[in-house]
């Protein structure tokens, strides 16, 4: 730090304050909450709607967040997001003027377009072969909020782990 306090670029943190843990257990434990995070939001969201009620179990409404969570590219965007979080991680080390919101930001952008896509993908595949750029609205009207939403607390949950607060 310079005498007014303020961390400099390119300087590296104190001895003894660098990590937390290890990168890979601050992914895996991100990626573990951030999975339960798109259940729990899946399952509320198919609680909310209100036609289904006599039909569906609150069993049944987990087995389709389930489905949901497998089937339509959030576990695949989840580690397809390992390969541009190293690189974002090793930007973000790089040069410490980032703030508290470098990894919620950049893991909601990465997996709004990664999930979006896949999500798009698995529409096309279950449907009479639409448009791709109609399924790539209709997973982010569909999805979008959840896949921002669990980037923030995947990014939030990293920083805490892993990185110098």
């Amino acid at each position: 730090m310079n005498q007014t306090g303020i961390r400099i670029a390119h300087e590296t943190p104190p001895p003894g304050k660098d990590r937390k843990c290890s990168a890979w257990a601050a992914y895996l434990v991100a990626f573990l909450a951030t999975s339960l995070f798109v259940l729990v939001w899946n399952f509320v969201v198919l609680s909310f709607d209100r036609q289904d009620d006599a039909v569906f179990s609150p069993g049944n409404r987990l087995g389709f967040a389930v489905i949901i969570y497998f089937a339509t590219g959030f576990f695949p965007g989840l580690i397809l997001l390992s390969l541009p979080w190293s690189f974002a991680v090793r930007l973000y080390r790089q040069n410490w003027t980032y703030g508290i919101m470098y990894f919620p930001l950049v893991a909601s952008f990465t997996l709004l377009l990664v999930c979006s896509a896949l999500y798009a993908r698995a529409i096309q595949a279950m449907s009479l072969a639409p448009p791709y750029a109609e399924c790539l609205v209709s997973a982010v009207e569909k999805q979008g909020s959840c896949f921002i939403c669990s980037g923030i607390v995947f990014g939030l949950i990293y920083r805490a782990l892993a990185e110098v607060g």
